[in-house]
């Protein structure tokens, strides 16, 4: 039949989440977990991400993971 345009994990978001992370540790990827960030800066060559003790960071690439009424506060 025919296929709808929304899919879901056979096991849940969460699976998908924990894949993610794995496959992103095994390429070098550093993660922080719950660190406060004050900005988050984008230049042409990626990002600097400034947090709350002043200190600021280049990356190349960002992935931000927030509960959803922070990310609507941000917005």
């Amino acid at each position: 039949g025919p296929q709808g345009q929304f899919k879901q994990f056979r096991h849940g978001l969460n699976d998908f989440v924990n894949k993610l992370e794995q496959w992103l540790k095994a390429h070098d990827v550093t993660f922080h977990y719950e660190t406060p960030v004050h900005d988050l800066i984008g230049t042409q060559k990626g990002y600097y991400v400034e947090l709350n003790d002043e200190s600021r960071s280049f990356y190349d690439g960002v992935i931000v993971a927030t509960p959803h009424q922070v990310f609507r506060e941000w917005f």
